[in-house]
């Protein structure tokens, strides 16, 4: 253990040294030029210009030592002989780094595996680390431009070796995203509230192909009451957002609830939206247990745009107001179908169709004007934001990608460590560590029965690094 860290120290040092040395020498020479502000943007570029190089040399350095004391180690030659060494590069958000490891072959039959790999979690076949994967997913929740990710990515990582096509490839972008974690743990919530609040709508997005039909994402907000912010738009309190194209989408939105609350405690949901089938459908969803009510309230705005649309005239407007909020639905269903006459537009009359099919939601909105629905708001902000605002088709695997990434992103959600915690493929505790690689039925002609063996000669290797 004291041995490998001198040998690393020493060569560290060296490094540096090696680096600081010829940047300092070459400052000093430059300062003959006279009293300027050049040389002062000279010591601050050239500064940053011979950190990330040493910084890699540095790494560099380190990983080869560590395969090269597994490779001389007993453990090593009591299990596996050396196949091959081999060069790998992986490009991080500092550059390229490259190192040597060797590939090993176990003695007693199985595939070859790379100890130093293994160790530090990389995974195979890929040459961008998971830091940069990790930029990627978190990333793409904030832009629906593939384009324009590739452009970001690839000038951190080629733009610091000074490469002018600092850019990732949509392709590459694409193949990455696949990979991203779609799975996500809300928080727990400390108090479970008696009343939720939820508001649905959906969004269509135009997709890629020969048909090139839209597909529609459907979103649900949850919140626990209104609070007043700054701003002159009043806040949700606790807010939950779900967006799928899933088609049990009720289904889902129950089971990312079920995360934040415990929703045996919920004794009343109110459900809110524009009436269409799908989401009031949500009534009969949302009813989990016996003694909890789900209450649907239509939309405000839907309301007044569909009285609009029927009528300009105020007179008129008001006229139906009160017919609404006064009269029993089957009186308003009765006076408003004498509005339907032959002289009606096709805008008029299926406002007027729409008005009559949602009467009594239309009532329970009229007397309950403190409940208030914002999805329209919603929607344009969380979904309409990044995929309408650049018009442009998707497949379906890659909108389903971005949607997960979208909402977990709103919903607070570390999506960069998350996606490193999924990138995750082994752990250093001794315990959980993968030891199928090492796994043998003999050592030098004799059976070993007992596994706890295998772990304690890698605990010991693993507690020297």
């Amino acid at each position: 253990m004291y041995i490998l860290t001198q040998v690393l120290n020493c060569a560290i040092r060296d490094v540096i040294e090696d680096h600081v040395t010829s940047f300092t020498q070459h400052f000093l020479d430059s300062l003959h030029n006279g009293p300027t502000l050049q040389n002062y943007l000279h010591l601050i570029q050239g500064t940053q210009a011979i950190l990330k190089p040493c910084l890699q040399t540095c790494i560099t350095t380190i990983l080869e030592s560590m395969d090269q004391t597994y490779r001389d180690s007993t453990v090593r030659k009591q299990f596996a002989y050396v196949k091959v060494r081999r060069s790998r590069t992986l490009w991080t958000i500092h550059g390229p780094l490259t190192y040597c490891r060797t590939i090993y072959q176990p003695k007693h039959g199985g595939p070859c595996f790379c100890y130093l790999d293994e160790l530090l979690g990389l995974p195979r076949y890929t040459k961008f680390d998971p830091s940069v994967c990790a930029h990627i997913h978190q990333r793409a929740s904030e832009t629906n431009s593939l384009a324009l990710l590739g452009r970001w990515i690839g000038q951190d990582c080629f733009g610091q070796i000074g490469r002018t096509d600092a850019f990732i490839s949509r392709q590459t972008i694409r193949n990455i995203l696949k990979k991203a974690p779609r799975q996500f743990t809300l928080e727990r919530a400390q108090r479970t509230p008696e009343t939720l609040y939820i508001m649905a709508d959906e969004k269509y997005i135009a997709m890629q192909g020969q048909d090139k039909q839209k597909q529609m994402i459907k979103c649900a907000v949850s919140y626990e009451h209104r609070v007043d912010i700054e701003t002159k738009r009043p806040g949700l309190s606790n807010k939950v957002i779900f967006a799928s194209l899933s088609p049990n989408f009720w289904e889902d939105f129950l089971d990312r609830l079920s995360e934040r609350y415990d929703l045996s405690q919920v004794k009343h949901f109110i459900l809110m939206g524009d009436g269409a089938n799908w989401i009031k459908s949500g009534c009969e969803a949302l009813r989990t247990f016996k003694d909890q009510t789900v209450v649907f309230h239509l939309d405000h705005f839907h309301y007044k745009q569909a009285l609009h649309r029927f009528t300009l005239d105020p007179s008129r407007k008001r006229e139906i107001d009160h017919l609404i909020a006064t009269q029993p639905t089957h009186t308003v269903r009765k006076e408003l179908k004498r509005y339907d006459t032959e002289d009606l537009k096709p805008t008029q009359a299926k406002s007027l169709k729409y008005l009559i099919h949602h009467i009594s939601d239309i009532k329970r909105c009229l007397q309950n004007p403190q409940i208030k629905c914002s999805m329209e708001g919603q929607i344009s902000h969380e979904l309409a934001a990044i995929f309408s605002s650049i018009p442009k088709g998707y497949s379906l695997n890659i909108l389903n990608i971005l949607t997960h990434l979208r909402t977990a992103h709103h919903n607070g959600i570390n999506v960069f460590q998350h996606s490193l915690h999924h990138q995750n493929r082994f752990s250093l505790d001794a315990n959980t560590f993968d030891y199928s690689i090492f796994n043998t039925k003999k050592d030098h002609g004799r059976i070993i029965q007992d596994p706890k063996l295998y772990k304690a000669v890698l605990q010991n290797v693993i507690t020297n690094f």
